[in-house]
């Protein structure tokens, strides 16, 4: 789903989540973490959204969610992967499904999570 991805595990990165962003490429996400519905104000490109509970389980899928949308809170969800629209579709992903969120190699594995980094989020 994700070959890299950002966390956002800090009150400033989940607020601010992808505003700014122009595209996101194939393979590119952020990583929410506490989440259980997002928002798209201020946002410049739609995005598939898909919410783990806490076990990375999946609890919900949102595809193509366009700009300037709210979603309301998700029952169970405690994280959230922003996406490129088409992800979803593509991969498959599907509510009761297991993702497996991991910090890459290369990213500093003894940082703190609140700093971004580099993870991988796969079903």
């Amino acid at each position: 789903m994700a070959d890299h991805a950002e966390v956002a595990d800090g009150m400033v990165g989940r607020m601010r989540g992808l505003i700014g962003r122009r595209e996101l490429s194939n393979g590119e996400g952020l990583v929410i973490v506490p989440c259980s519905g997002v928002h798209m104000f201020l946002m410049q490109i739609p995005l598939d959204v898909v919410f783990l509970n806490r076990h990375n389980q999946v609890v919900c899928t949102v595809s193509g969610l366009p700009t300037w949308a709210m979603l309301p809170w998700v029952r169970g969800a405690a994280s959230a992967v922003e996406l490129p629209v088409g992800t979803v579709h593509e991969s498959r992903t599907a509510p009761g499904d297991l993702m497996s969120i991991e910090r890459a190699a290369d990213s500093g594995a003894g940082k703190r999570a609140e700093r971004p980094g580099l993870w991988g989020a796969s079903r």
